[in-house]
């Protein structure tokens, strides 16, 4: 059953938290604007998101990857990393394969 005292307790709540943390952001409400998430979400992992993409980093989670000229099993790529591991990927490293061969090399 719907309790509407609890849902307009709950909404109040919302817009008093959203106001604390835009400035204006009452008033604005209040004038029926829809304030938008990246505005007041600041904490978290989707608060690291929006301001990534405010930014101008549209794919905040996709890392530019690097061109590496072609290479065979004499001339690896080397990737220089600050962990104490590795993972290697081998891609057709014999004619008749067709999958990648992974090897964790600590």
């Amino acid at each position: 059953m719907l309790n509407p005292f609890w849902w307009r307790a709950a909404s109040k709540e919302n817009k008093l938290s959203i106001a604390k943390k835009v400035p204006g952001g009452m008033e604005r409400m209040e004038k029926g604007e829809i304030i938008p998430e990246w505005e007041y979400i600041t904490d978290g992992r989707l608060g690291w998101e929006y301001r990534q993409v405010l930014a101008g980093k549209l794919r905040p989670w996709c890392i530019e990857s690097l061109q590496y000229p072609r290479a065979n099993h004499t001339r690896p790529h080397i990737v220089y990393t600050m962990e104490d591991y590795r993972l290697i990927g081998c891609i057709d490293c014999m004619d008749d394969l067709h999958y990648i061969n992974y090897l964790y090399i600590r």
